[in-house]
């Protein structure tokens, strides 16, 4: 056997080693800046991304109540995929919900990832459940008064 310290874990088979044999320890060195994470040699690697991400706070917003209809949920949605270049968020990686519609049994869930966002229709809303509309929003920097503000706009009841 030898002695040496290693930065990460992985398997030798120190106890097979023969006679002579070199043992290469080339693999353990990391770039500056690379330790912690693995990806193979030359693949690109988006520290920065890893960086905005660590700044990510989310929130939930809850409405008692039904969307005014359709119209005012796509209204929500563009003012919510705009609010950067608006600014209100610095970075938005996500927002999602579930909402009650005006006149509608359904359950409508949508999620957006940036800009781009589509909408699914769920169940029906079960007898006697109360019509919550709730939604998600992640990102950085956001200002939660306009999401709110959003929010209270796109219900038919406040």
């Amino acid at each position: 056997k030898h002695d040496h310290d290693h930065d990460h874990d992985h398997k030798h088979e120190h106890d097979k080693k023969e006679a002579g044999d070199k043992h290469d320890h080339k693999h353990h060195n990391h770039e500056p800046g690379h330790e912690g994470h693995n990806h193979a040699p030359g693949e690109a690697c988006n520290h920065n991304a890893r960086g905005v991400a660590a700044l990510a706070s989310s929130f939930a917003l809850e409405r008692q109540g039904e969307v005014i209809g359709q119209g005012a949920l796509m209204n929500f949605l563009r003012s919510v995929a705009t609010s950067v270049h608006e600014g209100h968020a610095k970075h938005l990686f996500r927002c999602k919900g579930v909402v009650a519609i005006k006149h509608n049994n359904k359950k409508r869930a949508f999620q957006m990832v940036q800009e781009s966002y589509d909408e699914e229709t769920l169940e029906d809303w079960a007898p006697g459940e109360p019509r919550i509309s709730k939604v998600v929003v992640i990102g950085v920097e956001l200002d939660r008064p306009y999401f709110e503000g959003l929010m209270d706009e796109l219900m038919a009841t406040q």
